[in-house]
């Protein structure tokens, strides 16, 4: 299995696991919105609703991808500290 990273300037390929790579993160503006993606939210740009209580990020670089409902009220509750 191979994890995909979007950063601002390239894309990174790795087959660690997202659980891994989130321990090692450490960083507070990591959050993880699915089992298989986790957001910066200092590029986020805004939250729409979807289908089934999911919502949609989107973030800089027309970026996009889905927020598990999971996952929802914990990004809802790091968004307003």
């Amino acid at each position: 299995m191979q994890s995909t990273i979007y950063t601002t300037e390239r894309l990174v390929c790795t087959k660690e696991r997202l659980v891994h790579f989130c321990q090692r993160l450490k960083n507070q503006h990591f959050v993880q919105i699915s089992k298989h993606a986790v957001i910066n939210i200092n590029h986020l740009q805004s939250l729409s609703e979807s289908f089934a209580g999911n919502m949609t990020a989107h973030l800089t670089q027309d970026n996009q991808s889905v927020v598990s409902r999971r996952y929802v009220k914990d990004l809802i509750a790091r968004l307003s500290v």
